[in-house]
């Protein structure tokens, strides 16, 4: 069968190959074209392919760039400047991969894997939650927030393991994370703002276990501001139904848009997550 793998190349369409129905995406000085093109037949190790190739005013090659397998009919493509296109495949709704390549030299100029991937405002950056499974309990789908592929908020509470598990206090799952809007970006590309929800999880004897409201215990919901070389701080806030927006004031403060409240935070007044995140008495109450 055809292997579900991704690649760029630069090659003609051939038998074996179908144009997706989105029209070619041309890079902004009109000099390149890229457009994805999937396997249709049974050739072996034939590959779902992204085919870059000059426009017929600017006549050029580009080079065959192999990205990671299992990308799906689910594939993505935006220019990010003349020579620079990032694509990004959705392995399943839980995983997804991203890619940054220089079409020229092949060379990948960054890469993520895991779900809503964000770049920073001076284009050298990638936030984007790490990657989850599409199947499991809650406390294997704790959110964390990635940027450039290294864990930022909250920090492994395994480091030898690949998922970002939550800690087992007797029977119960405590601080589990599930962000609850985008990614907002500071202007000066060094900080992430975010809205969390986090909550514990404990196995239920009377019915059957699953992720719901009625499972999630003593919710409480933050404002979280996260770099690299930032330590993660935050303010707990009250939350509505409605998804909440976040705007940059500056560098300084970010203003939280949450119907029907609105209100501004200053950076500077925020405490460590670990201090404004201490248990307090109604720590192992339920919802």
């Amino acid at each position: 069968m055809c292997q579900r793998s991704c690649c760029i190349v630069l090659a003609s369409a051939a038998a074996a190959f179908a144009q997706l129905g989105a029209p070619p995406a041309t890079s902004p000085d009109d000099a390149w074209s890229a457009e994805v093109q999937l396997c249709t037949s049974d050739v072996p190790r034939c590959r779902p392919r992204v085919v870059i190739h000059g426009t017929s005013n600017h006549p050029q090659r580009g080079k065959e760039i192999p990205l990671p397998g299992l990308c799906g009919h689910s594939i993505w493509l935006k220019w990010i400047d003349n020579r620079v296109v990032a694509v990004t495949c959705q392995i399943n709704p839980s995983v997804g991969i991203y890619q940054e390549v220089d079409v020229i030299t092949g060379k990948i100029m960054n890469e993520a894997l895991g779900i809503n991937f964000t770049r920073s405002p001076d284009g050298r950056h990638v936030a984007n939650t790490g990657w989850l499974p599409h199947f499991g309990m809650p406390y294997e789908q704790s959110y964390h927030l990635q940027i450039d592929g290294k864990d930022v908020y909250p920090k492994p509470t395994h480091p030898d393991q690949e998922l970002n598990l939550a800690r087992k206090v007797a029977n119960r799952y405590i601080e589990i994370h599930d962000f609850q809007s985008g990614f907002a970006w500071s202007p000066d590309s060094r900080l992430v703002a975010l809205v969390d929800l986090v909550f514990d999880w404990e196995p239920r004897t009377d019915r059957v276990n699953g992720d719901d409201d009625e499972n999630r215990l003593n919710p409480r919901f933050y404002l979280v501001v996260a770099g690299v070389n930032a330590i993660p701080r935050g303010v707990r806030i009250k939350r509505s139904a409605a998804p909440p927006e976040l705007h940059w004031i500056g560098n300084s403060a970010i203003e939280l848009v949450d119907p029907p409240d609105q209100k501004t935070y200053r950076i500077a007044d925020l405490l460590p997550v670990s201090q404004v995140r201490k248990p307090t008495g109604n720590h192992l109450q339920r919802r």
